[in-house]
C-alpha cells in the first residue's frame, strides 16, 4: 500500500496550519511530486514551484497542473540506480501574504543623544511593529533558505535589527537641531523609522506597516 500511495498524484495545498506561520513547505517524501499534480493556492498565500533547486514560478491564487518531470510508476523504475529514487526533485513552498501583527521591539539599553538644550542625555522606549512579505522569492531566498516551517517571531527577529538602527539613527538626526522630548513626541517619527526600515528590508522581501513607538522614557541627563 505504501508503495502505491507513493505514486498517486498530488492535490498540494496548504490550509494555514497553526496562526503565526508565515512559509510552509509542502511535505512530499524525498520532493517526489508526481507529474500532474493539482496546486491549490488561496487568495492570502503565493505559492513557489521549485524544480531541480530552482524555482520555477510564482504560483497565485486558483488551481494549476505542475509539470514535474515524475511520471507515476515510470520514474520510479527509472530511478534503480539511485535505489528506485527520482533524481528529478520538485517542491512547493508556501508564503503567507497576510499581515503579522502585534510583535514587540524594545532597546536593550538607552540610547545616547545630544539634546540642544541639557546636552547629553539617555532615551529608552519599546513598542510594537507589524510586517508582511511582498516578494515571496525574495523572502524564499533570504530567509527560508530550505527551512520547512517559519514562524512570525522567526521573521520578527531579523526585524527588529534594522528598525531599532533606525531609530537610534533617526532620534540622533533629528535631536540635533530639536529638544529630544520634541523629538519623542513627534507623530511622523514613526513613519520616518519604518520608511527607513523598509528600505532596509527590500532585499529579504519584507515591508513594515506599521510601527508603534511607545514606552518612550522621559530624557535624563547622564
Amino acid at each position: 500500500m505504501g508503495l502505491i500511495r507513493g505514486e498517486l498524484i498530488d492535490i498540494v495545498e496548504w490550509n494555514g496550519g497553526r496562526p503565526g506561520v508565515v512559509a510552509w513547505r509542502y511535505h512530499r517524501p524525498f520532493d517526489e511530486l508526481k507529474n500532474g499534480s493539482k496546486l491549490i493556492v488561496r487568495e492570502w498565500q503565493v505559492a513557489l514551484f521549485v524544480r531541480g533547486g530552482q524555482i520555477i514560478r510564482e504560483c497565485h491564487a486558483g488551481t494549476q497542473t505542475l509539470q514535474t518531470g515524475n511520471v507515476p510508476v515510470k520514474s520510479r523504475l527509472r530511478g534503480f540506480r539511485y535505489g528506485f529514487r527520482s533524481p528529478e526533485k520538485a517542491e512547493v513552498h508556501f508564503v503567507s501574504t497576510r499581515r503579522f501583527t502585534n510583535l514587540k521591539w524594545g532597546t536593550r539599553r538607552p540610547v545616547a543623544l545630544n539634546d540642544p538644550r541639557m546636552g547629553p542625555v539617555m532615551v529608552a522606549a519599546h513598542g510594537s511593529f507589524s510586517f508582511r512579505v511582498v516578494d515571496p522569492t525574495a523572502f524564499l531566498n533570504q530567509l527560508v533558505a530550505g527551512q520547512p516551517l517559519v514562524v512570525a517571531e522567526q521573521v520578527a527577529e531579523s526585524i527588529r535589527g534594522p528598525l531599532l538602527r533606525r531609530l537610534t539613527s533617526t532620534l540622533a538626526a533629528w535631536s540635533a537641531h530639536r529638544p529630544v522630548l520634541d523629538v519623542l513626541n513627534d507623530a511622523a517619527l514613526a513613519d520616518e523609522v519604518a520608511a527607513a526600515v523598509n528600505r532596509d528590508l527590500a532585499e529579504p522581501g519584507l515591508e513594515v506597516c506599521d510601527i508603534d513607538i511607545g514606552g518612550l522614557t522621559r530624557p535624563y541627563v547622564v
